[in-house]
């Protein structure tokens, strides 16, 4: 199975908050629910991440100004 660029995986997110729910957002995108399901898990995975390296950047910055 081909892995999901970063970028599918928003224009699926995109796709289910236009139809408003993850069964028809899959049929319009003809890819399976579990599919749908883990590119938006993905996402909130990277979101996850990227706070996690922002507060630990900020921490490092306010430490260097000190």
């Amino acid at each position: 199975m081909k892995f999901l660029t970063s970028l599918d995986n928003y224009n699926i997110l995109y796709e289910v908050a236009k139809c408003g729910n993850i069964t028809k957002a899959s049929e319009n995108l003809y890819i399976s629910q579990p599919a749908v399901s883990q590119a938006i898990k993905k996402l909130e995975e990277f979101q996850r991440v990227s706070k996690t390296c922002m507060s630990y950047y900020d921490s490092i910055k306010e430490k260097s100004f000190r």
